[in-house]
């Protein structure tokens, strides 16, 4: 794990503690802790295939599958209530 990563990870299970509340689906979690991660790391774009090459054990298929259902329930709702 890099250092940037491990020294997010308190105060990332924090935050992740009320999102992941608001996930109906428990497999999102893990989805939604790598792809913050992704986003809070050092890295030039923040698309899919470079966010998910910069993690171990990112699948750039399972990612982008994720960020796409989250996006679409996001935007019909008002609250992040039950979010997927």
């Amino acid at each position: 794990m890099p250092k940037e990563v491990a020294a997010l990870d308190g105060r990332q299970d924090l935050f992740l503690t009320d999102l992941n509340a608001s996930l109906v689906r428990s497999d999102r979690h893990h989805w939604v802790k790598i792809y913050l991660q992704g986003l809070l790391m050092e890295g030039g774009r923040k698309s899919i295939e470079p966010l998910a090459g910069r993690i171990a054990g990112a699948d750039v298929q399972s990612l982008r599958l994720f960020v796409v259902r989250f996006v679409a329930v996001a935007t019909r709702r008002k609250r992040p209530a039950a979010i997927l």
